[in-house]
């Protein structure tokens, strides 16, 4: 769906008499949405009269939702027969004068807040979302502009996939007055990819991916991001892309790169994934997973050894060095270093070390590759949790000392140098003291 999705119109609901259950009879305003970051509220322009209910509710099912219930003076109702007061004390619902009803629903668990309901005061309900807490507030106010909260709830189940209704109607055999609601507002912040699509040329050297924001842009948000294997292989094809996208204020798309290898091997087309998760301060939207199409650009069976090509070689220790595209001057530098032997065999052969020795020892990869193998040396030592697989009986254990590199891989590729240097090295020790290995080794108590 849009975001805001807004009904322009307003909704007028007489109430069914003696309904049961969620529903009464009702108007669904918008389907399987993401509350993260988010909004919903309606204006309540007259509430259903007669002891009936006038509704605003956002959940997954019967079992499991939020809801604004008006309870006008008359007989009691089916749906809050008990409500806690402000004082905290359960009684029996006051059927006298009109009540505004705040409804917690959780695997069947229901509990109701109450206070007396006055129409003006309380024209605009409205559900928000509140990150850092994870709760849902219920809030009211008589002019849309300044609300108060009226109660807060700390979420237990998922927040994603509900559904909005506007309802009314009795549990008794009167006749319910008609309930009219207007203005309704559904704004949520989600992440999502430009495009479910993508295609590009082996030669192109990488390819760019938008991701985008919609919906609230007021605060700052943040989604990770990762790249998987399709038909094409992080080990032969692309260099692994991860990391956090930060959204200030204001932001609404971020991009981030993957790096594409160009060999001369004739595969054909190729696919990777590219995905989204963890957000903070929005929701995921769809696409929130991405095909990358790379066409190949090489149709005859090799028969050379591509990395036999110095710039080839060069360009591969920018990739798993650095993780970057080369730049040129620093390419044409380190290609000079070999191409300078000509065609001494065993000089273009000897060269290739101290190239391969110089990326090792550059401060770039000092501060981004080496720093996650320190900082998996200095959590685990010579236990690795997820250790070097190719173990030798003539060496035992020293296969421990060494991360594998499954794990390695996408941790390199979420720290990287320049600028967000700093910001990408903090962001990645955060989350790897969060893991489940980090935990087990050093528990919190």
């Amino acid at each position: 769906m849009s975001n805001p999705d807004t009904i322009a119109a307003q909704v007028s609901i007489t109430g069914v008499t003696q309904a049961t259950g969620m529903h009464y009879d009702g108007y669904v305003s918008a389907n399987s949405f993401d509350m993260r970051n988010g909004t919903a509220r309606v204006e309540v322009v007259k509430a259903a009269t007669g002891g009936a209910d006038t509704i605003f509710a956002i959940g997954s099912d019967g079992d499991n939702f939020y809801r604004f219930l008006v309870h006008s003076a008359g007989t009691a109702t089916s749906l809050a027969p008990r409500a806690k007061g402000r004082d905290g004390i359960e009684r029996p619902l006051d059927t006298s004068v009109a009540q505004l009803i705040f409804q917690v629903n959780v695997n069947g668990q229901l509990t109701s807040l109450s206070i007396n309901y006055d129409p003006v005061q309380h024209r605009f309900m409205r559900f928000r979302h509140v990150p850092p807490t994870n709760s849902i507030v219920f809030e009211t106010s008589p002019n849309d502009i300044d609300y108060t909260i009226q109660h807060t709830v700390t979420l237990q189940k998922s927040d994603s996939a509900l559904t909005a209704e506007l309802s009314a109607g009795t549990s008794n055999p009167t006749n319910p007055g008609t309930a009219v609601f207007d203005n309704f507002t559904l704004v949520t912040s989600t992440f999502q990819f430009s495009a479910a699509n993508y295609s590009v040329g082996e030669a192109d050297g990488s390819i760019i991916v938008t991701v985008t924001r919609s919906g609230s842009l007021a605060n700052a948000a943040t989604v990770d991001f990762a790249t998987a294997d399709g038909t094409a292989r992080q080990k032969t094809k692309y260099t692994s892309a991860a990391g956090t996208l930060t959204f200030a204020a204001g932001v609404a798309s971020r991009t981030f790169r993957v790096l594409l290898v160009d060999n001369v091997v004739a595969e054909g087309e190729q696919t990777l994934n590219v995905l989204l998760s963890n957000p903070s301060g929005g929701g995921l939207n769809s696409p929130g997973r991405a095909v990358v199409t790379i066409t190949d650009n090489d149709s005859s069976i090799a028969t050379t050894n591509p990395l036999d090509d110095a710039r080839y070689f060069v360009t591969q220790h920018y990739y798993d060095f650095l993780s970057r595209l080369p730049d040129q001057s620093g390419l044409d530098f380190w290609v000079g270093q070999i191409t300078q032997c000509g065609t001494d065999v065993t000089c273009l052969r000897t060269q290739r070390i101290p190239v391969s020795n110089a990326f090792f020892y550059e401060q770039e990869y000092q501060q981004t590759g080496s720093y996650v193998v320190r900082l998996y040396r200095a959590a685990y030592g010579n236990n690795q949790p997820i250790s070097n697989n190719d173990a030798n009986p003539q060496f035992p254990n020293e296969n421990k000392k060494l991360v594998n590199y499954s794990a390695f891989s996408p941790d390199r590729a979420r720290v990287r140098g320049g600028p967000s240097l700093a910001q990408t090295q903090l962001e990645l020790a955060n989350a790897f003291v969060q893991r489940s290995q980090f935990l087990a080794r050093y528990p919190a108590s």
